[in-house]
């Protein structure tokens, strides 16, 4: 029902002295939106115009709705100057004591339409979708802008765009409905109960709020059903949204997590949920092997079977006979009853690492940690966008810093400066900061990639830095003077990776290409390239002289390669989940690896063989790093902590 002051906006009214009403679009109680014409622009383009009239009209509420227009309007205002996947604003006004924001008339339709066909999304489509959306709530979470109302309705897809994507746009921020009424007052909730995680209705707006959100819009694309159908599992803390679904695990688990219950138990940012999809294994490539489905009935069944089985006979009896002919069974020895003594095997070397101490205080993913070369003091980065520094003598944080949200983005990786001075952190805005580890403070940063930087490292020289970024391209930089010295192209996907030789001439290269490289900086140029992984290459790493290189893969491998000739040594196998990380001790005898299994292997150098697991972590090990002056080893984890483990002495 429409209030007395919105009555009279009829066709041909002037809004703003300047937009001419066409049509009313819709008219609740408090809200109103036009489609208009602009009179002044030549063209007369048409525009949706939103109004909004208060609940209270008291002074003290026109005045504080007034506060709420021009701060919060401006900033939705710059979001969609810097993306398409919002709105276009072009103007915002105050008439009447109503509030006015005029928007582009997007050309698409609402994904709550596309719903009512009844027509259910494959998994592939919602991978899609949520990467697509994910990427622009980052966009929209870095701006320190929370929409607060994700759901079909709000979700418009264009019919096409300048790049001919046809991409969700992000409509009705929820910090509008505060216009008209405060939050939780009145009786108003900002945003729909139905998609809503329980702190939003109590006014506690954060990112992770837009994720459980999104979640339970995946959920209905894929299953039909609508979130007040769902019924949440007490003894899971799971919403029972599975039954019938073929769904893979791997999926379900990244949509179980976006939905949790608890919002500590969420995912934090929607880089988190971006990695966990641009790692999910591939259908082709799925370990965990089903039968397909067959509609058939029981008598083709058994045929089936049958079938199968004079096959599998046929093959065998063809591969025995190829086998007497290599290995006649006359020229086989006749058993003895008598105890064969294996072989003398070398001892299997074994180390013992213990958990010394587990670091809480990150509030989300710990990506990166890194020793300074005092050998006690290191830094851990996270995507709750602060950087902390501990140390390892008394277990505690001697400092944080980017301790106000937003200062900085969140952190891929860290780089310490071999005199321990400066340090440089990756970043997921497409930057390299500097930072001065005595002050705490930023010294500068480093733009110039056009993707999230992944990696970071020193030469060893200290002289210059090089950074790998999903731009497909490593930097090379004077980082003191900030400038960029070289851009090195080859990779054919994002570069996650890099790593300086010892001798500082030449440095190597991960890409989820499936390839490492190794570059020679004075030329600019590609040495060689090294190909064995069957997946994404996620880490590597020097041994301290020089010879060796090790590798981790989404293949859920370790690799041990000659660094000079690229020539495989050794595989290493035991993690069931992506390798995400590796690192080798200071006299090179020993390589750590962290997986998506959530542990963390020791391997030995020379003979290949696992000599310890390391289980404590309750998630993926993303980050590890060895002191530079005794055996301690430091992890970084999807668990938010920080572990501190040291070797036992024998």
């Amino acid at each position: 029902m429409a209030t007395s002051q919105t009555l009279g906006k009829a066709f041909g009214n002037l809004l703003g002295g300047r937009f001419r009403v066409v049509q009313t679009i819709a008219d609740d109680t408090y809200t109103q939106t036009y489609l208009v014409e602009d009179t002044v622009a030549a063209e007369m383009p048409r525009w949706i115009a939103k109004s909004f009239c208060l609940i209270n009209k008291t002074n003290l509420q026109l005045d504080w709705a007034r506060s709420l227009f021009r701060n919060e309007v401006p900033k939705l205002q710059q979001l969609s100057d810097r993306s398409a996947d919002f709105p276009k604003i072009t103007t915002y006004f105050e008439q009447e004591e109503e509030f006015y924001i005029v928007e582009e008339a997007i050309d698409g339709t609402r994904l709550s339409d596309e719903i009512a066909t009844g027509r259910l999304y494959n998994e592939s489509e919602v991978i899609s979708f949520l990467q697509q959306l994910l990427a622009s709530l980052h966009t929209a979470h870095l701006a320190n802008m929370v929409h607060g109302d994700i759901n079909p309705r709000n979700l418009i897809r264009r019919k096409h765009d300048s790049t001919g994507n046809h991409h969700f746009v992000l409509t009705n921020f929820a910090v509008l409905k505060g216009i008209y009424a405060p939050a939780a007052q009145n009786g108003v909730v900002l945003g729909t109960p139905s998609y809503m995680p329980f702190e939003q209705a109590l006014g506690h707006f954060t990112p992770s709020c837009d994720i459980y959100a999104l979640g339970l819009t995946a959920i209905q694309l894929l299953t039909g059903l609508h979130p007040s159908q769902l019924v949440r599992r007490e003894d899971l803390n799971l919403l029972n949204w599975q039954m019938g679904s073929t769904v893979r695990s791997e999926l379900a688990a990244i949509l179980n997590r976006m939905v949790k219950h608890h919002p500590e138990d969420r995912y934090q940012s929607a880089q988190e949920v971006l990695y966990d999809l641009d790692n999910l294994p591939s259908p082709q490539t799925n370990n965990d092997f089903q039968m397909p489905a067959l509609a058939i009935g029981e008598n083709t069944g058994r045929w089936a079977i049958i079938t199968v089985c004079l096959l599998g006979i046929g093959w065998a009896t063809l591969n025995f006979q190829q086998i007497q002919q290599l290995f006649p069974i006359s020229t086989l020895p006749t058993p003895k009853p008598t105890v064969t003594i294996a072989p003398t095997q070398p001892a299997n070397p074994v180390v013992n690492y213990e958990l010394r101490q587990t670091l809480r205080g990150h509030n989300g993913w710990v990506r990166a940690v890194a020793f300074f070369p005092n050998g006690f003091s290191f830094a851990s980065g996270s995507y709750d966008r602060t950087l902390r520094l501990w140390n390892v003598r008394d277990n505690q944080p001697f400092e944080t810093l980017s301790k106000h949200f937003g200062s900085i983005s969140g952190i891929n990786a860290i780089a310490v400066h071999p005199n321990g001075n400066t340090f440089a952190t990756a970043c997921i805005d497409k930057s390299i900061k500097l930072w001065n580890f005595r002050s705490g403070e930023p010294v500068r940063n480093l733009n110039g990639h056009d993707g999230q930087v992944y990696g970071v490292a020193y030469s060893p020289d200290g002289k210059t830095l090089i950074s790998a970024s999903a731009d497909k391209t490593i930097k090379l930089w004077n980082w003191r003077k900030g400038n960029l010295l070289e851009t090195f192209a080859g990779h054919q996907d994002k570069v996650v990776s890099v790593v300086f030789h010892p001798d500082g001439k030449k440095f190597a290269s991960a890409s989820f290409d499936k390839t490492i490289k190794i570059w020679d900086i004075s030329t600019g140029t590609e040495i060689l390239t090294i190909n064995g992984h069957t997946a994404p290459v996620n880490a590597i790493a020097f041994s301290p002289n020089g010879k060796l290189l090790a590798s981790g893969s989404q293949d859920q491998t370790v690799k041990i390669w000659d660094a000079n000739t690229g020539k495989l040594l050794k595989t290493l196998s035991g993690h069931t989940g992506g390798v995400l990380a590796v690192a080798i001790n200071r006299d090179g005898s020993v390589i750590a690896s962290g997986g998506a299994d959530k542990n963390i292997r020791l391997w030995n150098v020379k003979t290949g063989q696992s000599m310890q697991v390391l289980s404590n972590h309750e998630a993926q090990i993303f980050a590890l790093s060895f002191s530079p002056k005794d055996e301690t080893l430091v992890s970084g984890s999807a668990d938010r902590t920080v572990k501190v483990w040291q070797l036992l002495a024998k």
